[in-house]
């Protein structure tokens, strides 16, 4: 007899929306139980290229300039 999977109710919810200003574009998220207020988490949309090379000459991470973003990010992620 297979196994059966008993899936527990929630009321949790997300949504998460792109928000253009004059400031530059936001991302926010907003999470909610149901049951109390919701949390809201806004993140602000940067050069992912720029930050990646920033966090690796902080940490004193060696990297080529010609590296592309998902090899500097690849690089950061394993190095933290």
């Amino acid at each position: 007899m297979p196994n059966q999977i008993n899936l527990k109710k929630s009321d949790f919810r997300s949504e998460m929306r792109t928000i253009k200003t004059q400031q530059g574009n936001f991302l926010a998220f907003k999470f909610n139980d149901g049951n109390t207020l919701p949390e809201f988490h806004v993140y602000a949309e940067v050069q992912a290229k720029e930050v990646a090379r920033e966090i690796l000459n902080e940490k004193g991470i060696a990297f080529a300039e010609s590296e592309n973003t998902r090899t500097l990010w690849k690089r950061v992620w394993d190095n933290l």
